[in-house]
Parts: structure tokens; sequence; C-alpha cells
């Protein structure tokens, strides 16, 4: 018997066959040469023959190497299979997974936490909830969520929770491109002074709310309100007709619209509002969800502003 190949050593395979050569490969895997072609020489070791011809021109297929080719694809997928079946266990056996996800920032930025969840738990296994931070943090109190990504501040029921931070957004001012502001590459909430905000009741946050309220005070602002819909689409659209302006997240901004701006808040102005996005959880998790918190941290900690 002279083995079975493993997993890494088709990777490397696959990744040679499309580039035609073990330099372009290695550079591709952010790897050196030499321990490429040691682990395709014990693949075809394990084969019973050559995989590649070599050339100072690249690699290239030999029959035997279309042959396994062609194989690579279902191997591939049957082993991820098997290695999510395996995960599931090292995960409790937990077999439904619920997460929440805040509705005040674009779904976007929570686009790899997702597909993360999805690949390693399987489509059938997570379902997700949408919706503000008070709600959700409700529902994971009650156990009818396993976790959730919320922005604070924000009300937190009374129980036994953690908090682990993932980014700080930075702050915008979306507003009309026909606005004569809108050119600007930083502006101030004082240049808003004569201008109408689009603003959240105090019911829906009062904690974020009252951070505002405060600040907006003792600077002096005091900006003309109108109430926000409570619906981003809508509340874009109303901006782009020119009705007013609202202080959104960063990942609000990736909602691009023809007649819309996105104008960074200065730094210190954005600093006293900005929303901290966090994963809460029960204290009382288990070691094996706590791995899966590890991992959605680990995940989106590539996120940036």
């Amino acid at each position: 018997m002279r083995g079975m190949p493993t997993f890494r050593q088709m990777e490397y395979f696959l990744m040679a066959a499309n580039c035609g050569s073990f330099r372009i490969a290695a550079e591709r895997l952010h790897m050196t040469q030499p321990p490429l072609s040691r682990q395709i020489k014990e693949l075809e070791n394990i084969l019973g023959g050559p995989l590649f011809t070599r050339s100072k021109a690249g690699v290239q297929l030999t029959s035997r190497g279309m042959a396994f080719h062609k194989e690579v694809p279902l191997l591939r997928k049957q082993f991820l299979e098997i290695q999510k079946k395996m995960d599931a266990f090292s995960l409790g056996e937990k077999c439904n997974w619920n997460i929440g996800f805040t509705s005040v920032h674009s779904p976007n930025i929570f686009n790899q936490i997702r597909k993360f969840l999805t690949d390693k738990l399987g489509s059938d296994s997570v379902s997700f909830t949408y919706g503000y931070s008070k709600k959700l943090s409700d529902l994971v109190s009650k156990k009818k969520l396993d976790l959730a990504i919320i922005g604070t501040p924000s009300p937190i029921p009374e129980f036994d929770y953690k908090l682990l931070h993932l980014v700080t957004e930075r702050m915008y001012v979306a507003i009309s491109k026909s606005h004569i502001l809108s050119s600007k590459e930083e502006i101030s909430l004082i240049d808003l002074k004569n201008e109408h905000l689009f603003w959240f009741q105090r019911n829906e946050n009062k904690e974020y709310y009252d951070k505002c309220e405060y600040f907006f005070l003792s600077r002096g602002f005091n900006m003309k309100r109108k109430h926000d819909p409570g619906d981003n689409h809508i509340l874009l659209s109303l901006i782009s007709a020119g009705e007013g302006f609202s202080i959104v997240p960063h990942s609000i901004t990736l909602n691009e619209r023809s007649n819309l701006a996105y104008i960074p808040l200065v730094e210190k102005e954005s600093e006293e509002l900005s929303i901290k996005i966090q994963i809460i959880y029960r204290a009382d998790i288990d070691f094996n969800n706590a791995k899966l918190i590890t991992d959605i941290h680990r995940v989106h900690s590539g996120i940036n502003n």
C-alpha cells in the first residue's frame, strides 16, 4: 500500500496544473518552490508514476496527470463534505445554529462571515436573523439566538453576557450630490447647522441616542430633525432627492447611488459618534461554541474601514 494522497497534495497539484509552472504555483500559494516540488513528487510516488513532464518552459500534465486531474475536483468535494461533518462533531454535534446580524449596518459588511458560517456548518444547519441590536440582544438572552453581531452602544437586557469587539466604524455624512457641500473631503456637523438631519427615535436605542444628543448639545450642534424611516433604502432615496442628510457608519457607504455622496466626518466628531460592531453571546457558552466565536472573530478581523 503506497498510502493515500493528502488534501494539501491535491491542492498543490491543481495549482501547478492550472499555472503550468511550479514556480508560479508556489508564488500563488505563498510558499517557496522546493516544498511544493517535494509534495508533488510524493503524490507521484503514491499514484505510481509521473503526473507532469518538466522542462525549462514549465510543466505539462502527462496522460496519468490528465486522468488524475479529472478526478481531483470530485475527491476535493468529498473531502470537504467529510471535513464539514467532522466540524459539526467538534462543535458539539449541534445541528442548527441561529445567528443574528444588526440591520443598521450594510449587510455587505457581513458577507465574509455569512459565507464562512455556511461553508463550515452547511447551509441547512445555519439560519440568519436581521434586526435592531436591541432585538437581537433580547433574542440571545432568551436563547433564541446562539450569538449576534450588534452595534454598540445599544440597550442590552439583564443577563450574563460577553461582548467581543470586531471593528469600530468611522462615521460619514450621507448627502445629496446636488448639495453645495457634497464635494468636501471631510465635513463637520457645524457645516450642516441649517440642514435637516434624518434621525431615529430615542426608544429605538436610548443609549446611543443619549450619547449623540449629549455630544450635539455640548458642541452647539442644533440641526433640524426629520424622522428616520427605519429602512436604509428609503432613507438613502430621500437623501438623494435632497430632503436632508444623515450620519451613517462606513458600511452604509457601500450602497452607491447616482445622486448620493458620502463624506467622512472630521475625526474627532466621528470618534464621538462611532459605532462599535461586537459579538454578543451568553457567558455560559460551552467550549465548542466559543471556538466558533473565535473563528468568526478571525474571519471578521480582515474588515477595514
